[in-house]
């Protein structure tokens, strides 16, 4: 197991390479070939999923809610950045009714960090529901941060779900979030 601060080094160099990488990544893509049996690589995941659970909260919580998270980044012009997107939390089991949920990032699956963009579960007033809404640059808790920015943290495998109660507000259920299968 590796120390904290080893792990926040990974995290850092895994965040620097995740925003860097991501202006590689879009220059090769707009590489073309005159050959017209050449095909263009799919662009890259937009859509993420994750399982939420109690086990996967840092420091583990001892509670039986669960849950699943998906999340859409969109454009609001073709071929250009990530701007906005949709959100859509399933919880069941919760020790009471969530009562904040966010994507926290940079952080691996061993780690927790801040939050970056904040979720509305106030149309779930009991333990079990789906909560979900659109958002965009005005949800990011630190403006300074673009979605374009935070979705190059959730390609890189630096982002988690999580979602709280009053029983537990640091986070009852957490998922790292990846790419739609």
């Amino acid at each position: 197991m590796l120390s904290p601060l080893a792990t926040r080094r990974r995290v850092v160099a895994a965040t620097v390479a995740a925003l860097t990488g991501g202006a590689a990544l879009l220059a090769f893509a707009a590489c073309s070939s005159d050959d017209s049996t050449t095909t263009t690589p799919a662009g890259p995941p937009t859509t993420f999923v994750t399982t939420l659970s109690a086990a996967n909260e840092r420091p583990v919580v001892n509670a039986p809610g669960t849950g699943t998270a998906t999340v859409t980044f969109t454009s609001s012009v073709p071929g250009g950045p990530l701007t906005g997107g949709t959100y859509t939390v399933t919880v069941q089991g919760l020790t009471g009714a969530p009562t904040a949920s966010h994507i926290h990032a940079p952080a691996d699956v061993n780690t927790s960090t801040g939050v970056l963009l904040n979720f509305n579960p106030a149309s779930v007033t009991t333990t079990s529901g789906t909560f979900s809404a659109g958002f965009s640059q005005a949800d990011m808790r630190n403006q300074a941060v673009s979605i374009d920015s935070l979705v190059k943290l959730v390609r890189a495998g630096l982002a988690y779900v999580n979602v709280h109660t009053s029983t537990n507000p640091g986070g009852e259920i957490r998922g790292q979030l990846v790419p739609k299968p």
